[in-house]
């Protein structure tokens, strides 16, 4: 993303500036369906991290990161008063597109919205949905509509019991003894070891920047290439003013490591863990990650988001991926017809992941025999051709986001 991709005036915290008074279309606010042409109600926002609980759906996330329009408007459906579903969308032409991503959707909630944009709009033939949440089911929906799917990388999402206590003995016995074991060895060996948790709006930024120095310093540590620049840095320090859960980890009065989690309506994300190279031997980063899923716990998630990148000790810490895709919605078959490249180019996307998916695949695959070499139990073919297609992954397939919080936790 680049510098001109991120936009700070007039965010402070989760306080928006206000607009007027949002004009309602065909139903009242009581109906079942309301359109806002060219507005955001002022409820849209705490509703939006009520009912997704994800970054992509944040109206913090999208002005932070300048992906609202002037002409934005809002669709939001209630049942029996209650608001079940709201698309943010831009219309252009014949097509409409959803802003707000990371929603779990059922068919019937996408196909109350394609009939209520079809009906309102008798220009528009294709509704474009990104990175809908399917869970860790099928991802095939039944619409009243031809759409075509796509998929792309899936989050990797626990779900956390209601006592913080209970999560520890929801993990597997190994990694329940490699916690108390790493935990026991860091409080021997550095007495002073402290981790401590802050509200976004109250933590230290030179603890958060020093936080994100170390996630800098880990990366170039793995290979990995880190392309967070300067005014990323500030979206970020944003949206945890907004959002943010920030675990400081001392040792000696010295940060050595620590997390950075947005809570989200019920789900905390997990933005960037990291920790002092120096620690390696120590386990400092799953003992962080799972304090932090910890946190969220006592602050009321009920989910924590891994972010995307199936990576063992999300596994661990009780994650599971979740099947996420793209849907082009079209208004009849004759749309279809009429919008070929667009069919070509979804057909194309799906390939594409595929082949990706089954790169990814074979990874987990060799990196799993590397631990094994490492135990002399491989041949060392296994490493040199998972250190090429590593360096695919870095230059193809990752995003640095989901690099932050994977590349941590030796």
């Amino acid at each position: 993303m680049s510098r001109a991709d991120i936009r700070l005036e007039g965010i402070d915290g989760i306080n928006m500036t206000r607009r007027e008074e949002p004009r309602c279309s065909d139903t009242d606010e009581s109906g079942p369906i309301s359109i806002y042409e060219g507005e955001i109600p002022l409820f849209v926002g705490a509703e939006l991290d009520r009912l997704y609980g994800n970054l992509s759906s944040s109206l913090v996330y999208l002005r932070i990161y300048n992906r609202l329009a002037p002409d934005t408007c809002a669709y939001v459906a209630r049942n029996g008063g209650e608001i079940v579903s709201i698309f943010l969308y831009c219309r252009k032409g014949n097509t409409v597109r959803v802003l707000n991503e990371g929603m779990r959707l059922s068919g019937e909630d996408a196909s109350r919205f394609a009939t209520a944009i079809f009906a309102r709009y008798p220009e528009v033939e294709m509704i474009f949905l990104r990175a809908l949440n399917f869970g860790t089911g099928s991802g095939d929906f039944r619409l009243q509509f031809p759409f075509q799917k796509s998929g792309c990388p899936g989050d990797v999402i626990a779900d956390l019991p209601q006592l913080a206590d209970d999560y520890l003995t929801s993990l597997g016995k190994n990694t329940r003894k490699n916690i108390r074991r790493n935990e026991r060895k860091i409080k021997e060996s550095f007495p002073s070891f402290e981790l401590n948790f802050y509200d976004g709006a109250t933590a230290s930024e030179a603890h958060i920047r020093r936080i994100i120095d170390l996630n800098r310093v880990r990366m170039a540590d793995t290979g990995n290439a880190y392309r967070r620049s300067e005014a990323e840095v500030q979206a970020l320090l944003a949206l945890t003013r907004a959002y943010g859960v920030v675990g400081v980890a001392t040792i000696e009065g010295q940060v050595c490591g620590g997390t950075v989690g947005l809570k989200i309506g019920d789900t905390c994300t997990g933005r960037i863990i990291a920790h002092d190279p120096r620690y390696n031997n120590f386990g400092l980063g799953l003992v962080c990650a799972y304090y932090a899923t910890r946190e969220a716990i006592v602050r009321g998630s009920r989910r924590f988001n891994f972010m995307a990148g199936n990576n063992e000790f999300k596994n661990m810490l009780g994650g599971r991926v979740q099947e996420q895709g793209n849907r082009v919605i079209y208004r009849s078959r004759l749309s279809v017809l009429k919008h070929p490249a667009v069919g070509l180019a979804t057909v194309g996307h799906r390939l594409a992941f595929g082949a990706i998916s089954a790169m990814q695949e074979k990874i987990r695959e060799l990196e799993r025999e590397e631990a094994q070499q490492r135990s002399g139990m491989k041949s060392r073919s296994a490493l040199y051709s998972l250190k090429a297609i590593r360096r695919i992954k870095q230059t193809v397939l990752s995003s640095p986001g989901d690099k932050e919080w994977n590349a941590s936790l030796d």
